[in-house]
């Protein structure tokens, strides 16, 4: 199963490691499924770790490359989108998302995005919040 998911949602498990996300990002690690990010997105994600301003002075620049490069390992990684951007909600980086989970053939997408959970599905794909993807997890395994 090929889940992309939300650089925020990433964000939030290097800011508070104990909650349900350590979880979800345990089960990429171990192979309950195949995270999926594009290029973009990859740097979006290094560039909110590694601003000062977003994250303090909770990660040195060790632990982000770290951090970074152990996502690239479990990821599967696909280049810059070539399908089109359609505007499906209010804001351009949530639909941008959402054509890389086309582009990368991905069935789910795990965000706290409202947007994304108030649609549900686009086509085969689902949005679901981080409480929804582990539920499902369990009930699959």
């Amino acid at each position: 199963m090929r889940v992309l998911l939300d650089p925020s949602i990433l964000v939030c498990y290097l800011l508070r490691p104990r909650n349900p996300i350590r979880s979800i990002v345990h089960a990429a690690l171990v192979g309950a499924y195949t995270p999926v990010i594009s290029e973009l997105l990859l740097d979006e994600l290094a560039a909110t770790i590694a601003d000062k301003e977003t994250m303090g002075t909770r990660f040195s620049a060790e632990q982000s490359a770290d951090f970074i490069g152990d996502l690239k390992v479990v990821a599967t990684r696909f280049p810059n989108l070539s399908i089109e951007i359609r505007s499906v909600t209010r804001d351009f980086y949530t639909d941008y998302m959402i054509a890389c989970a086309l582009e990368a053939e991905a069935e789910i997408v795990v965000s706290g995005d409202r947007d994304l959970l108030l649609l549900g599905r686009e086509g085969n794909l689902s949005f679901v919040n981080p409480a929804g993807f582990l539920r499902f997890l369990s009930s699959n395994p």
